[in-house]
């Protein structure tokens, strides 16, 4: 069902999700970490500042917002390790291959073998030509879902 005239559309469909998709998640991962390294070395920084001796309520205080920002920052630090479990999208327009990279496994279908794909609330679905789905994948950001519907439509 997929046929294809001219590689060049597709190779340049793949770059631009690729692109896409090392554009948007680079930049939110690195700015939770960011955000998370300033929130835990603030939380530390505080104690840098003396206190009378004397003043426990003040220590107190202190404590209660350092432990905020410890908090805040490990709950930034940890959420950018999350992004981490989605999987990897990665299409080659040449052996019309699609290749999801998850840490369990790859897995690779290829277009001829999909009869097949619709995308519909934040889910592409790829069906085989038996009807049976093949791939269930969930998609985080419009612009991998623009990327791979211009890439299998330029496929089909």
């Amino acid at each position: 069902m997929f046929a294809s005239t001219d590689a060049a559309p597709q190779l340049e469909a793949s770059k631009a999700l690729r692109q896409s998709l090392k554009e948007a998640s680079a930049v939110n991962r690195s700015g939770r970490i960011f955000l998370g390294t300033v929130l835990l070395v603030s939380a530390a920084g505080l104690w840098v500042i003396p206190v009378e001796m004397g003043d426990a309520a003040m220590r107190l205080i202190k404590l209660l917002f350092s432990a905020c920002l410890l908090a805040l920052g490990a709950m930034f630090i940890l959420s950018a390790r999350d992004r981490l479990r989605h999987p990897e999208i990665r299409l080659d327009p040449e052996a019309r291959e699609l290749h999801i990279m998850k840490p369990s496994g790859t897995l690779s279908l290829c277009f001829d073998d999909l009869a097949e794909v619709s995308f519909s609330e934040k889910t592409m679905t790829a069906r085989s030509s038996d009807g049976r789905v093949q791939l269930v994948l969930p998609l985080m950001d419009p612009q991998t879902e623009k990327a791979l519907r211009e890439a299998f439509s330029e496929a089909g």
